[in-house]
Protein backbone atom coordinates (compact mmCIF):
# COMPACT_ATOMS: atom_id res chain seq x y z
CA UNK A 1 0.00 0.00 0.00
CA UNK A 2 3.32 2.13 0.17
CA UNK A 3 2.59 5.31 -2.06
CA UNK A 4 -0.91 4.49 -2.99
CA UNK A 5 -2.35 5.13 1.10
CA UNK A 6 -3.56 8.57 1.98
CA UNK A 7 -4.51 9.82 5.78
CA UNK A 8 -6.83 12.42 5.42
CA UNK A 9 -7.05 14.40 8.63
CA UNK A 10 -9.74 17.31 10.22
CA UNK A 11 -12.65 15.62 8.83
CA UNK A 12 -16.02 16.54 9.99
CA UNK A 13 -17.51 14.47 12.37
CA UNK A 14 -20.39 12.94 10.42
CA UNK A 15 -18.41 11.76 7.62
CA UNK A 16 -18.65 7.71 7.56
CA UNK A 17 -16.27 5.90 4.81
CA UNK A 18 -18.73 5.58 2.38
CA UNK A 19 -18.96 10.08 1.83
CA UNK A 20 -15.13 9.38 2.41
CA UNK A 21 -14.89 6.81 -1.07
CA UNK A 22 -17.25 9.05 -2.67
CA UNK A 23 -15.08 12.36 -1.59
CA UNK A 24 -11.91 10.99 -3.38
CA UNK A 25 -13.19 9.03 -5.98
CA UNK A 26 -12.78 11.67 -8.58
CA UNK A 27 -8.86 11.14 -8.33
CA UNK A 28 -9.04 7.16 -9.59
CA UNK A 29 -10.11 3.98 -8.17
CA UNK A 30 -10.19 3.73 -4.45
CA UNK A 31 -10.23 0.48 -3.47
CA UNK A 32 -10.57 1.38 0.17
CA UNK A 33 -11.27 4.37 2.46
CA UNK A 34 -12.00 4.07 6.20
CA UNK A 35 -12.67 6.65 8.89
CA UNK A 36 -11.23 5.76 12.63
CA UNK A 37 -13.58 5.69 15.29
CA UNK A 38 -13.38 5.89 18.93
CA UNK A 39 -14.59 2.66 20.91
CA UNK A 40 -18.36 4.21 21.07
CA UNK A 41 -18.44 4.58 17.34
CA UNK A 42 -17.69 8.33 16.56
CA UNK A 43 -16.08 9.72 14.50
CA UNK A 44 -11.95 10.51 15.26
CA UNK A 45 -11.92 13.13 12.66
CA UNK A 46 -9.51 11.35 10.24
CA UNK A 47 -9.65 8.43 8.06
CA UNK A 48 -7.65 6.63 4.88
CA UNK A 49 -8.37 5.91 1.34
CA UNK A 50 -6.48 3.62 -0.67
CA UNK A 51 -6.13 4.67 -4.09
CA UNK A 52 -5.31 1.72 -7.17
CA UNK A 53 -2.47 3.78 -8.14
CA UNK A 54 0.45 5.98 -6.64
CA UNK A 55 -0.15 8.69 -9.42
CA UNK A 56 -4.11 9.22 -8.06
CA UNK A 57 -2.74 9.36 -4.84
CA UNK A 58 -0.65 11.80 -5.31
CA UNK A 59 -3.06 14.34 -7.81
CA UNK A 60 -5.38 13.63 -4.42
CA UNK A 61 -3.20 15.22 -2.01
CA UNK A 62 -2.20 18.23 -4.17
CA UNK A 63 -5.95 18.74 -5.11
CA UNK A 64 -7.55 17.88 -1.71
CA UNK A 65 -4.99 19.45 0.70
CA UNK A 66 -6.63 23.23 2.04
CA UNK A 67 -9.85 22.22 0.88
CA UNK A 68 -12.78 22.78 2.79
CA UNK A 69 -15.85 20.34 3.75
CA UNK A 70 -18.63 21.64 5.97
CA UNK A 71 -16.52 24.27 7.31
CA UNK A 72 -13.30 22.55 8.50
CA UNK A 73 -10.52 22.50 6.02
CA UNK A 74 -8.72 18.92 5.46
CA UNK A 75 -5.17 17.94 5.12
CA UNK A 76 -4.07 15.14 3.37
CA UNK A 77 -0.46 13.23 3.45
CA UNK A 78 0.78 10.07 2.56
CA UNK A 79 0.56 7.39 4.82
CA UNK A 80 4.03 6.54 5.99
CA UNK A 81 3.08 3.61 8.07
CA UNK A 82 1.73 2.12 4.88
CA UNK A 83 3.48 -1.57 3.78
Amino acid sequence: DRGRKIVVWNLPYHIRWQDLKDLFRDFGPVIRADVQQTADGKSKGMGTVLFESEADAQRAIDDMTGKEIDGRVIDCRLDRYAQ
